[in-house]
């Protein structure tokens, strides 16, 4: 912490721009790969309508990972004003009202979206198979979103402690795993049978 807030005052504006924007413009290009990839994955190898349910899905992904977005930013920027303030009462607290916050609003998004899947999908167009493919991604999205949500606000709330490269390189982590997974889960769950989110 206490590094952090020395490299903040001591060093030039140029340079810390450098030093914390790049790994986070990096992590958020990382983060934008995982539907990405659904979509090349699921379009070679189960069809083009696959491809279509994961592209009409898309926007609604989103909204569900914005969830994660609200809570991390808002921490981090909690979280960053305490290290220049030398509160560690704040400090201390971040993190256990961070998992509240994405366990509450996490599990109300899942349910409403596990509910009324189809009917969110039909208001953006889908019907036929794009529309039972895109209810079966789109369920385990909202199945995951817990975790997922979890993992990107604590990944916002360690770019806000300044730990920018290692925040960088869990979100390569992620995205690679990601790569490496879906087409042995696509495949291990039938070509026609399910779209793979991991």
């Amino acid at each position: 912490m206490q590094d952090t807030r020395e490299m903040l005052l001591q060093e030039s504006p140029i340079k810390l721009m450098f030093k914390l924007c790049a790994p986070a413009i990096i992590g958020m290009v990382v983060i934008g790969l995982y539907s990405f990839m659904d979509g090349v994955f699921a379009g070679q190898l189960i069809g083009e309508n696959a491809m279509g349910a994961i592209s009409i899905a898309y926007p609604i992904t989103l909204f569900n990972s914005g969830i994660s977005t609200l809570i991390g930013i808002g921490s981090a920027s909690v979280l960053s004003r305490a290290i220049g303030n030398k509160d560690q009462e704040i400090i201390d607290k971040i993190m256990g009202n961070l998992i509240a916050l994405v366990l509450l609003l996490s599990t109300i998004i899942m349910v409403i979206g596990l509910i009324f899947t189809r009917q969110l999908l039909a208001v953006s167009g889908a019907h036929g198979e794009i529309l039972e493919l895109g209810v079966r991604y789109l369920r385990i999205v909202f199945i995951g979103s817990i975790f997922v949500n979890f993992a990107q606000s604590a990944n916002m709330v360690m770019r806000g402690e300044g730990l920018m490269k290692k925040a960088m390189s869990i979100m390569a982590f992620g995205a690679v795993l990601n790569i490496v997974l879906d087409p042995i889960l696509i495949k291990a769950f039938g070509d026609k049978e399910i779209v793979c989110n991991n």
